[in-house]
């Protein structure tokens, strides 16, 4: 591991890259149609993150647009990082 890599504060806001549409239920907890998008991130272009879309219909989704984070608390421990449009 490189001694150059450092966690630093990001603005949680970033770009539609590209997403798929899932129509068929394989993941546990997902009901369809949901989103499953590649996010770049504002502070690092070329940077992807894969993450659910969220409160967003499918047909309202546009490669380009601008999305935010919301994290779900799933435990006391974990929480699950996504994304919905910017309003």
């Amino acid at each position: 591991m490189s001694e150059n890599v450092k966690f630093e504060e990001v603005s949680g806001k970033g770009t539609l890259y590209s997403f798929s549409v899932m129509h068929m239920p394989l993941v546990a907890g997902f009901k369809p149609p949901y989103i499953i998008a590649w996010i770049e991130i504002a502070e690092q272009p070329g940077l992807l993150l894969s993450a659910n879309l969220i409160d967003c219909p499918p047909e309202a989704a546009k490669i380009g647009m601008d999305v935010e984070v919301v994290f779900e608390k799933l435990t006391n421990e974990i929480s699950l990082p996504q994304f919905k449009p910017s309003r």
